[in-house]
């Protein structure tokens, strides 16, 4: 048969690589369009140079439903496309400048988990079983018929790139196989069932963002997911300036109770971070643990905390304290780095989103000095340093992005 594979991301390429071995014949390669970055060299991409070490032509069009592509797709004659990680959805038209329309492998057991981040989504929900479908393509997004599919166990310490690498290698074979049923008539579709079909969007960064509220496990497996990008991250306030974001991981799950209710921050020491969470029993909790230093400034958090050191209070740092339901926990909303920038130095609205504000039973006028080095505070209580050394533990309740 003639083919056109049609791909961009790394995911396609052991389809593509398997695609070379056997007798059909690849007329072209349909990828995106190299981008020019300010200030960086663009590099080729994966499947371009498997493609340039094969001699087969490299079509990069803008748009591949545009009429001057589809009539480039449709000069190309070819019998099939074979679509994979590709970053565009194919209209009804561009499907048909083949013969037999297109194909697509899906990183998931379809009708489960439709959209562009399957495995990532699938993590986050912490599925124990994956997989990947060969579809017949239609207009509708994952809705074809499926032609092949195969399913596998998730490791409970896989991440979205190491689940994402093992299913590229297991989906070539499937993508194979279903190419040459079609070819030899053998071919079986089987239709999905909308009812059981659930949306896997493309993510965003506040897909990262950890709500501390929910579950130990749950948040684990909110790591696993969110890897390479956006990482979970959470968000620690330092006494001046906005929110600093610090990146969580990786993370493990100590079945122990928990003395604070979930975001508290229960012990920092040498690049270790234990943060209460919910656990699988109501009258217990789970310890989260976070391990590994900080790597910048950016991806590192001061703590603002009301210091138990019997200094005075200072009217114009806290010129209001907080109520108790706010001190002590993490951010448990996606909306509350965006509210804090708000009510760290502004007394009513800390005010009316903390509740009514309360007399200050810890003064809170220990100042913290930023540096290179570290985080320290005046009146010689631990910080939390900049290149990784956590201190030995915190004394002092912290309030820290509270929601």
């Amino acid at each position: 048969m003639r083919l056109v594979m049609v791909g961009t991301g790394s995911f396609a390429v052991p389809t593509f690589r398997e695609l070379l071995v056997t007798h059909h014949t690849i007329a072209a390669l349909v990828t995106g369009p190299l981008r020019n970055l300010p200030g960086k060299l663009v590099a080729a991409t994966p499947m371009r140079d498997l493609a340039h070490s094969h001699g087969v032509r490299v079509f990069d069009p803008e748009d591949i439903n545009a009429p001057a592509a589809r009539a480039e797709l449709a000069a190309m004659d070819a019998d099939l496309l074979v679509v994979c990680d590709y970053g565009q959805i194919l209209s009804a038209e561009t499907l048909a400048t083949a013969r037999l329309g297109g194909i697509n492998l899906h990183a998931s057991l379809l009708p489960k988990y439709r959209g562009a981040a399957p495995i990532h989504w699938a993590l986050y929900h912490g599925e124990t079983e994956t997989g990947v479908s060969v579809i017949h393509m239609t207009p509708q997004v994952d809705a074809g018929p499926v032609i092949a599919q195969g399913a596998t166990p998730i490791r409970p310490d896989e991440t979205a790139v190491e689940l994402e690498a093992r299913l590229a290698e297991f989906g070539a074979w499937f993508v194979r196989r279903a190419i040459d049923n079609l070819e030899s008539g053998k071919l079986e579709a089987f239709p999905q069932d909308p009812a059981l079909a659930c949306k896997a969007p493309r993510l965003k960064k506040s897909d990262g963002l950890i709500d501390w509220s929910r579950p130990a496990h749950a948040i684990r497996n909110q790591y696993r997911a969110m890897q390479p990008w956006p990482k979970t991250y959470t968000f620690w306030q330092p006494p001046k300036g906005p929110p600093m974001r610090l990146i969580v991981g990786p993370l493990l799950v100590e079945e122990a109770p928990a003395s604070a209710p979930p975001g508290t921050v229960l012990e920092a020491h040498k690049g270790r971070l234990v943060v209460a969470a919910k656990g699988p029993w109501p009258s217990a909790a789970c310890t989260l643990r976070a391990s590994g230093p900080c790597r910048s400034r950016s991806s590192c958090g001061a703590i603002r905390c009301v210091p138990a050191t019997g200094l005075p209070p200072d009217p114009k740092r806290c010129p209001r304290a907080p109520s108790p339901t706010c001190q002590g926990r993490l951010a448990t909303s996606r909306t509350a780095d965006r509210a804090n920038r708000r009510a760290l130095y502004n007394p009513r609205v800390r005010s009316s989103r903390c509740g009514p504000a309360v007399p200050s039973k810890v003064p809170c006028s220990a100042r913290y000095r930023w540096s290179r080095a570290s985080l320290s505070a005046a009146d010689g209580s631990p910080g939390l340093s900049a290149l990784g050394a956590l201190p030995q533990k915190i004394h002092v309740p912290l309030r820290v992005n509270s929601s």
